[in-house]
């Protein structure tokens, strides 16, 4: 079971998603999308110090879509073909820079504030992806839940962004 390749797991589950013809066509997409990622992370250092969280949030957020999409684009796992695989570069390029943008904006802004970017980032952009391009579908007469969902999460991250800060506490001159 354990030299089974993850091909025959993707046509199982996800009928069309496995043979995806834009993303596979030019394999340097995702690796230019994790490169993106980067790009972020250094223009948002200008930037104010509350909107900075934000935005390196949302380019960590990003940062984790890229690993989200890339993993369903590695077909088969031994050693040979992930080593001229472009997508386990993009994964690797993807989740490092995730990491380093998140650590990045837990150290400059506030925590509520990074995580809403990092929601934001892991829900919007993956969804896209998976809906248009890796034909990503709800189950028959369910697509109105997930839209509900998603309009829930992306609402939360912003309601954090604007609601999630606790009130600063001014001391009383002596």
């Amino acid at each position: 079971m354990a030299g089974r390749s993850t091909r025959s797991f993707c046509s199982r589950a996800w009928p069309t998603s496995c043979t995806s013809s834009w993303l596979r066509s030019s394999s340097d997409r995702p690796t230019g999308i994790a490169l993106g990622v980067l790009l972020i992370g250094s223009v948002s250092g200008r930037l104010p110090e509350q909107l900075r969280a934000l935005v390196l949030g949302l380019g960590s957020g990003c940062g984790f879509g890229v690993v989200e999409v890339t993993v369903r684009l590695i077909d088969d796992l031994s050693p040979p073909v992930l080593l001229t695989n472009p997508a386990v570069y993009a994964l690797l390029l993807g989740g490092g820079s995730a990491f380093l943008l998140l650590t990045s904006a837990l150290q400059r802004g506030s925590v509520t504030t990074a995580t809403a970017g990092l929601v934001l980032g892991e829900t919007i952009g993956p969804a896209l992806v998976g809906v248009v391009w890796l034909g990503d579908r709800t189950r028959e007469g369910l697509g109105w839940l997930a839209v509900v969902g998603f309009v829930v999460a992306v609402a939360g991250a912003l309601a954090l962004v604007r609601f999630g800060e606790a009130p600063q506490d001014t001391p009383e001159p002596v």
